[in-house]
């Protein structure tokens, strides 16, 4: 099929086919008009041969000697379109006929036969009439002459057409033999053999297009030369500079653990202060309560001793001494139950170990080690967690969380002196996970700052308390760790939203 899509063959195709177009449109207007050429030049003829006949006829009839004319009209016959041929005398008698049968029979007895014409032409001189002659013609001829210039003209159109057809094929090999040349080398440089030349000579426009394709060629080579060179010079490049950012990426990642782990020493450090300051009450109370029961238990002995203590002073130092100690037993448990949230807490974000843990109970261990923080300002922490809410996961990270929250909402959230208001929510959207939003009523996230704030080292507190890490740690410990996702919701004036939510179970550990 490759072979007849070619130009050469395309070409004479094309000038066959016109060609032929051509020819037939010739042949239907000569052909359709054939029949009435043939007709007319059989008339002439017939003209012809009664102008002919005329002379011998008038001399004839004058003289009435019809022998010399007989056979006049009888080797008429030999001619195929002539039938028969009659003289006529001014009566309309035959005198003179090629066939004898016919003498002495009047015109009107002597029809034509069936497919055959009578033509009929006076005889005399000036306007005397003598009488006339009648030829009778054959119609087969007039087919037969038709259908042998018809067979004539299709025989010489199919020897043109042919012709035509050759000769096509020849121009069309004339014309695309050095362009079969020029197609076979651009497949070859196509497929990247780019020594290949066309080398046609000349001055014509093949030669020339066969020129510039060598050029385009060498051109072609060269540059292929050259950018190879440079290849090699840029994967050198790309190799020493690749090195160099892996290099830097390490330091980075290390530079970046160190901030982080320092953030979480803080926040432990944080959380160390905020229950050195919870524990102080409880123990100085307890201190004041042990101190006064002491003073109290010396008074006592110094009466004992000098013999003059009362029944009603033993009463009262047995009173004092109960409430003292019940003073003192009330405080020292709210400082162990303080000990213990935070040893629960601190484990919890110092070894990220998974346990089972009720979400509302670790929340408020959590809060527990913060509220130290607000207790100086008058922001009010809210706490709308269902009794219910289990989940088998890290509390750790999750406090590590809520820490970065509360403080990210201290130091961004609220000015100094500003009153508001941070609300801690759970709910159970479904039996497999928890949504925790984490709300403040304070100014907002302005709306360009917004996509960027779980970025590392991002913060508009810089040098002011802001590492640009707290979120980001929320952020990996979230997706990371926990299994769960983050979005932040906020307008500036209107406060912010950060809603997390979380698998009830935490997916497995990955292997470092």
């Amino acid at each position: 099929m490759a072979a007849y899509a070619s130009l050469k063959y395309r070409i004479a195709i094309t000038i066959f086919v016109l060609q032929g177009v051509m020819m037939g449109l010739t042949l239907w207007h000569v052909l359709g008009g054939l029949d009435e050429s043939v007709a007319d030049q059989l008339a002439a003829q017939e003209q012809v041969t009664l102008d002919l006949l005329r002379g011998q006829s008038v001399q004839a009839l004058v003289t009435e000697e019809f022998t010399e004319l007989q056979p006049v009209l009888e080797s008429l016959q030999q001619d195929r379109h002539i039938v028969r041929a009659m003289l006529l005398d001014s009566r309309g008698r035959v005198v003179a006929a090629s066939n004898p049968g016919d003498l002495g029979r009047p015109l009107a007895e002597l029809k034509a036969a069936p497919g055959n014409y009578l033509r009929q032409q006076e005889v005399g001189r000036a306007n005397w009439r003598l009488g006339s002659l009648a030829l009778e013609f054959s119609r087969a001829a007039l087919v037969e002459a038709s259908t042998a210039a018809r067979n004539q003209g299709i025989l010489i159109a199919g020897v043109s057409m042919l012709v035509i057809a050759v000769v096509g094929i020849g121009i069309g090999w004339l014309l695309t033999r050095r362009l079969d040349r020029l197609r076979v080398a651009a497949q070859k440089l196509a497929s990247g053999d780019l020594s290949v030349r066309v080398g046609l000579d000349g001055h014509d426009e093949i030669a020339t297009l066969g020129q510039t394709f060598d050029r385009m060629a060498e051109r072609i080579a060269s540059d292929q030369e050259r950018l190879q060179r440079a290849n090699v010079e840029l994967e050198q490049r790309v190799e020493e500079r690749t090195a160099e950012l892996r290099h830097s990426l390490e330091e980075l990642e290390r530079t970046q653990g160190y901030l982080v782990q320092t953030e979480k020493l803080a926040a432990l450090g944080s959380l160390v202060a905020g229950i050195s300051h919870e524990i102080n009450t409880p123990l100085g109370i307890g201190v004041t309560a042990t101190s006064f029961l002491h003073e109290k238990a010396l008074d006592i002995e110094a009466q004992l001793q000098a013999g003059t203590i009362k029944r009603s002073d033993l009463s009262a130092f047995i009173d004092t001494t109960l409430e003292s100690t019940g003073m003192a037993l009330t405080q020292l448990n709210r400082a162990a139950d303080l000990i213990r949230s935070f040893k629960m807490v601190a484990v919890d974000q110092t070894s990220a170990k998974r346990r089972e843990f009720a979400l509302r109970e670790t929340v408020e261990e959590i809060l527990a080690t913060l509220r130290h923080l607000v207790k100086s300002r008058e922001i009010e922490v809210e706490l709308a967690l269902g009794e219910d809410l289990r989940m088998d996961s890290y509390p750790g990270p999750l406090g590590q969380v809520l820490t970065n929250l509360f403080n990210n909402a201290l130091l961004h959230a609220f000015d100094e002196m500003q009153r508001g208001r941070i609300r801690i929510e759970a709910r159970a959207p479904d039996a497999q996970s928890i949504e925790l939003r984490f709300e403040d009523d304070g100014k907002g996230i302005p709306a360009d700052s917004l996509g960027k704030i779980f970025d590392p080292f991002f913060t508009t507190r810089f040098g002011q308390g802001g590492s640009g890490l707290g979120l980001n740690i929320v952020h990996n410990l979230v997706t990371g760790v926990l299994g769960g996702r983050i979005r932040v919701q906020s307008h500036p004036g209107q406060g912010t939203t950060f809603i997390i939510t979380l698998p009830r179970t935490a997916p497995p550990a990955r292997q470092e």
